[in-house]
């Protein structure tokens, strides 16, 4: 291939357009794109300011391929050599699987305290079952710094026999944003014993909206509020700051 063919992929990249049929691509178009990244505009920017210049050729591709994403965070179950954390617990020893992930506002100011329950390097993002995550507060401190504090919540817990701060990060935010038509799943019914879980989702492929979830960067999914998902600004904070102990899933449906 050209090299300035493959000099225009990787620019076209920058800006999140994939799949551009590159070598049908007009010299105009190639000379306005290489403009926009020297001028290092933002996707947004870019496509208004192609939209601007008329250029119709660009602008259909980048429109085509703009769509913001957000990923499911995960347990990163490829490093063995990481820890892996109980259930939280009140001091009296009662456990409380199951309580944090209902983006319900956690005011009990008992001191909480988790066990680990597999040895192994401390990760500054853990995931302990029943989508509890237990974060570093330093990686929570980054969060507050780009993300509205109103939508989550730093429940501080100790951990037996570790001295480090943590914090149990609790989202307050649920927004109604499955995309049911690129997901599969069926709901729970009255036959399946649960009926405080009726017309929920039982999820076996999930894919999310990304229109109905722009402008949250840290959530779950009504219906589906085991997932805990983030935006493109977030994932990109937390790999810049070395998280260890999840990964992170496209959760985005693409052509």
């Amino acid at each position: 291939m050209d090299t300035k063919i493959v000099s225009y992929r990787k620019r076209f990249n920058s800006l999140k357009m994939r799949g551009i049929d590159f070598e049908a691509m007009s010299d105009r178009s190639k000379s306005m794109i290489e403009q926009v990244e020297k001028l290092k505009f933002s996707t947004q920017t870019a496509f208004i300011f192609l939209s601007i210049d008329g250029n119709r050729d660009a602008v259909k591709y980048c429109n085509k391929k703009m769509t913001e994403d957000f990923f499911e965070i995960g347990l990163d179950y490829n490093d063995s050599t990481l820890w892996y954390l109980g259930q939280p617990g009140a001091v009296e020893g009662k456990l409380l699987p199951g309580t944090f992930w209902n983006c319900v506002p956690w005011t009990d100011t008992r001191p909480l305290s988790v066990e680990i329950k597999k040895s192994g390097l401390p990760a500054t993002f853990s995931h302990s079952g029943h989508s509890v995550y237990i974060v570093a507060t330093e990686i929570m401190n980054l969060l507050r710094n780009i993300v509205n504090p109103q939508v989550f919540q730093g429940i501080p817990i100790s951990i037996v026999s570790h001295a480090g701060a943590y914090e149990i990060l609790n989202s307050l935010d649920c927004v109604d944003c499955v995309d049911e038509q690129h997901s599969e799943f069926r709901r729970w019914t009255a036959e399946d014993g649960r009926p405080e879980r009726i017309g929920d989702y039982k999820m076996s492929l999930f894919r999310i909206d990304p229109k109905r979830a722009r402008g949250h960067d840290l959530f779950r999914a009504k219906r589906w509020e085991i997932a805990l998902i983030c935006s493109e600004k977030v994932k990109r904070c937390l790999e810049n700051a070395g998280v260890t102990g999840i990964r992170f899933k496209s959760i985005v449906y693409k052509e």
